[in-house]
């Protein structure tokens, strides 16, 4: 499994949905969500998911590291001047 996408499990699906958006620090437009798990027993239901940053984040993503490298070679390249 890549850096992009998540397994979690626990009780609360919600609350699965908001960790994987914070751990993979992205919105939840930006996050697919598939349920691997969903069990209901006597003591409430407990979830396995895998959450996966989309393709169009990844690449916004990169575009802006590229962007702040690009910034940041041009500052160096004028400061040696």
């Amino acid at each position: 499994m890549s850096e992009n996408s998540i397994i979690l499990e626990g009780k609360n699906l919600d609350a699965l949905v908001e960790e994987s958006m914070r751990k993979l620090d992205a919105a939840k437009e930006d996050i697919d969500i598939e349920v691997l798990e969903s069990k209901k027993g006597l003591f409430g239901s407990n979830y396995k998911i895998k959450a996966s940053l989309k393709t169009a984040h990844i690449l916004e993503s990169v575009e802006r590291n590229l962007v702040e490298l690009c910034d940041s070679i041009l500052i160096s390249e004028a400061v040696s001047k």
